[in-house]
């Protein structure tokens, strides 16, 4: 190849997670303070979500025709025009689209929401099955690092309280760019795809998966997406302070997806999803009684880290298990029944209404479920 793609995916992969890193903190804290109440910021939620259904799907099976590498242009592409008009009006109507548009993910900008289906895709695509955790670990890692940074823009609200719809246009130019390595990307020849969605053989596989995530979906949409809500709720922190407490928990999530290969190799990558997808739970059940913020802190930093052990695994069981002409679909469809399932968001807010604490613990159960059933649905050996 003409020029070294791991170097490209990481240029791209910084500037996108560095932007959504204050994105994910900015789109509740703004909506908050236009006056919605909990309840009525779950339900905004709601259009983001589908968008993150229904766009990975069509994407996938677009990159799995044509090109995993467009996808992933066509996806900044639409989250730069949401970008845009939740920048330009606080209109409902215009919210309610800009999210059907955005593809955002329910988490940090650790990981990449609508575009996370055609990376992990596309990471096949290009390098050997023993090198695929090892690269998606390098990638998940420096996303992680440039996620460090991008929280520390919220303490310019102690200068301004209106510095929500500037760091909104920051945020565009910043995907913008991210935009300019992807095209230099060389992949591979794509094997024909007959199947109109996926194979037979592929679906054998994926459902297990889908069932999995579906439980997942449902705990993260329960506590994550409005996560930074909670934390101003539950703690009464301004938004300087909550920033701080997403750069303390991003650095340790960035150092976690460095060692995933590592423990893949020793314990194989179905243990290694189930261990650190259960243990995520604990922790995030436990952090939910923590009486001081440090505490809560501490605990779900620690979750952060252990996540990030698991989360290339996870995306690479799919990949590696489904038939060539299906990765892009199959992980499209995969991410999307996550999210799919997180429009348990909509009850996020409801439930911090009547208890704060309820959000944190119904999530931490149902995640340590999750975990398990990596133990239950594969007990027969599958590709490493």
């Amino acid at each position: 190849m003409d020029r070294d793609p791991l170097k490209l995916l990481l240029t791209s992969r910084i500037l996108r997670s560095f932007a959504m890193s204050f994105i994910f903190l900015v789109i509740p804290l703004y909506l908050k303070s236009l006056g919605y109440s909990a309840t009525e910021i779950g339900l905004i939620y709601v259009p983001f979500i589908l968008s993150a259904i229904f766009l990975p799907i069509v994407l996938g099976n677009v990159g799995d025709r044509f090109g995993y590498v467009k996808t992933l242009i066509i996806t900044d592409s639409l989250m730069i025009l949401s970008l845009f008009l939740l920048s330009v009006s606080n209109s409902i109507l215009l919210i309610i689209i800009a999210g059907l548009i955005g593809g955002y993910n329910i988490s940090n900008g650790s990981l990449r929401g609508a575009f996370s289906p055609g990376q992990t895709a596309l990471i096949a695509n290009i390098y050997k099955k023993e090198n695929r955790i090892r690269i998606l670990g390098y990638i998940t890692m420096a996303a992680g690092l440039a996620s460090v940074f991008g929280p520390a823009l919220l303490l310019l609200s102690n200068i301004s309280l209106n510095i929500y719809v500037p760091l909104l246009r920051v945020g565009m130019i910043i995907m913008l760019i991210s935009i300019i390595p992807l095209p230099l990307i060389k992949e591979n020849r794509h094997q024909p795809k007959k199947a109109a969605v996926f194979s037979a053989n592929t679906f054998k596989f994926l459902w297990k998966i889908l069932t999995i995530n579906t439980v997942n979906g449902f705990a993260s949409g329960i506590f994550m997406p409005l996560l930074p809500l909670w934390l101003l709720i539950r703690y009464n922190l301004s938004p300087s302070s909550i920033s701080v407490a997403f750069i303390i928990i991003n650095i340790w999530a960035a150092f976690g997806a460095i060692y995933s290969n590592r423990l893949a190799r020793k314990i194989g990558t179905i243990n290694t999803a189930s261990v650190t997808r259960s243990l995520s739970g604990i922790l995030l059940l436990v952090s939910a009684f923590s009486p001081f913020l440090w505490v809560f802190v501490l605990l779900y930093s620690i979750r952060s880290f252990v996540n990030g052990f698991g989360a290339p695994t996870r995306s690479m069981i799919i990949v590696n298990n489904v038939d060539n002409s299906d990765m892009g679909t199959a992980s499209g469809v995969a991410g999307s029944v996550t999210r799919a399932s997180a429009l348990s968001t909509g009850l996020s807010g409801y439930l911090m209404d009547i208890d704060i604490l309820s959000p944190l613990i119904i999530g931490g159960i149902l995640q340590i479920t999750s975990g398990l059933m990596y133990l239950l649905f594969f007990r027969k050996k599958i590709k490493d």
